[in-house]
């Protein structure tokens, strides 16, 4: 989803950071204390508005490029605090800033703040909020951002997350990118008076990016869950493209992390994501310029997307139908005779001989066959595989209440064969569900669109 905010002036302005002497006794003893504003996720996705409430935080850790503050209710220890501030130096503040470029830096001290706290998520033993960065803390406060923190700033996590386990870390990876993004933003998407946010699955794609570069290899969890498709909604088409913040948002992140790997992969690197963050365009425009480095006419959203799909079936070793090698992925086959699919969407179904059938609007199909570099893309397709899927470039598919408007719907045609019962159950059993799992703030609330005027963005790049 797009966020429009009218630019005019943007003035870097020092911020004053309100800190005072802990007087209490204890661990904390003798160290300065500072209070925040933290959104109260759960209350906000139930009242359907922004609510906030105060966190009194002490300084617990700070070195050359960041300041560990924690909810003193939150139970993290000095030496913990001083083992994350000593990571982000040493590794994740370098490794993620010289893949996608300089976080925005509000008070010129080059330092971000990470703020420790139990998110206020309902977390009640399965999904929680790991993390998140509050674009509205990059303004000055006023009537308009009431809540604004006035500092360069993410959220992390302390219940269930833990901090200073790579779980904990690879999350500080994924919101420094949301902090980057939108400092990007400011940097190359404005026009006229207004700037843009990139899309939702563009931003969180590089995210997930993000953490892989962390790591120095694969988030496995995202890959299992994908392959095992425990809901049986990726197999029906649910992707990222259309962002859906709702009981199958790990959908869009498993094939928004295994997109992005695809792009890595077939363009040789890393570099595809700072061409895509960097670009003027918000949406896949941005996408497809960065994807003609790959080599194919993939500056055509529908043909990228096709490749990508057909690849997590083919699965070649080598060429664009697969991961050359690195991941491997599992499809499922359904047994529909029809499907309606979103923008993005696809599908399969098995061809037992050939199938005739006639492209119609935005639905276009193709035939594959398992670890072959050969489709076809024309009737009547043959192959072990018929991919049914939706070209449409266009996921404004949202009515102002939140909800899709029937019309994004596209009926596709597909052979009415799918794979057996015991095929599927055997691929979701052989996915241990970790029992919890991370996602991000954006996933709970969704977006929301922000204007501002005068000099109320606060900014200046490190």
């Amino acid at each position: 989803m797009k966020k429009t905010m009218v630019l005019y002036i943007i003035t870097p302005l020092l911020l004053a950071l309100a800190s005072c002497e802990d007087s209490g006794g204890g661990t904390y003893a003798g160290r300065s204390s500072r209070q925040f504003y933290a959104q109260d996720i759960y209350q906000s996705e139930l009242q359907n508005k922004s609510v906030y409430y105060t966190v009194n935080a002490v300084h617990l850790a700070e070195n050359s490029t960041c300041i560990v503050y924690a909810d003193r209710n939150a139970g993290v220890s000095i030496a913990t605090a001083e083992t994350i501030a000593a990571e982000f130096q040493n590794n994740i503040v370098y490794k993620i800033t010289n893949a996608f470029g300089p976080f925005g830096d509000l008070d010129g001290n080059r330092k971000l703040i990470l703020l420790l706290l139990d998110i206020r998520d309902g977390y009640s033993g399965s999904g929680y909020v790991a993390g998140y960065f509050n674009p509205s803390d990059m303004f000055q406060r006023s009537t308009r951002y009431p809540y604004s923190n006035q500092a360069d700033m993410i959220y992390l996590d302390t219940n269930p997350g833990q901090p200073g386990t790579t779980e904990f870390y690879s999350t500080i990876a994924h919101e420094l990118q949301h902090q980057i993004n939108f400092t990007a933003s400011v940097d190359y998407r404005i026009i006229g008076n207004t700037i843009y946010d990139m899309d939702t699955w563009i931003d969180e794609g590089l995210s997930s990016a993000a953490e892989y570069i962390y790591r120095g290899g694969h988030y496995t969890q995202r890959i299992n869950y994908f392959n095992s498709d425990r809901g049986g909604t990726i197999s029906k088409g649910n992707n990222f493209f259309v962002w859906q913040n709702d009981a199958n948002v790990l959908d869009e992140y498993a094939t928004v992390y295994l997109f992005f790997q695809w792009l890595r992969i077939q363009s040789g690197g890393t570099g595809i994501y700072k061409n895509i963050i960097q670009s003027p365009d918000y949406d896949y425009h941005a996408v497809t310029a960065a994807a003609t480095s790959i080599g194919g006419p993939y500056s055509d959203w529908g043909t990228l997307m096709r490749e990508w799909l057909l690849a997590n079936y083919v699965n070649s070793a080598t060429g664009t139908l697969g991961y050359k090698g690195e991941i491997q992925t599992t499809t499922y086959a359904i047994s529909d005779n029809t499907r309606n699919l979103l923008p993005g969407e696809g599908v399969y179904s098995k061809i037992n001989t050939q199938f005739d059938v006639t492209d119609t609007g935005n639905i276009r199909y193709a035939g594959a066959t398992k670890n072959s570099t050969l489709i076809s893309t024309t009737t009547p397709y043959t192959g072990t595989r018929l991919l049914t899927f939706n070209s449409n470039d266009s996921n404004a598919v949202f009515n102002t209440s939140g909800n899709i408007v029937s019309s994004a719907y596209e009926t596709g045609q597909l052979t009415g064969n799918g794979d057996s019962r015991s095929v599927v159950e055997a691929g979701r059993q052989a996915y241990q569900n970790p029992g919890k799992y991370p996602v991000d703030a954006a996933a709970i609330l969704g977006e929301r669109e922000r204007t501002f005027d005068g000099t109320d963005l606060l900014y200046g790049k490190n």
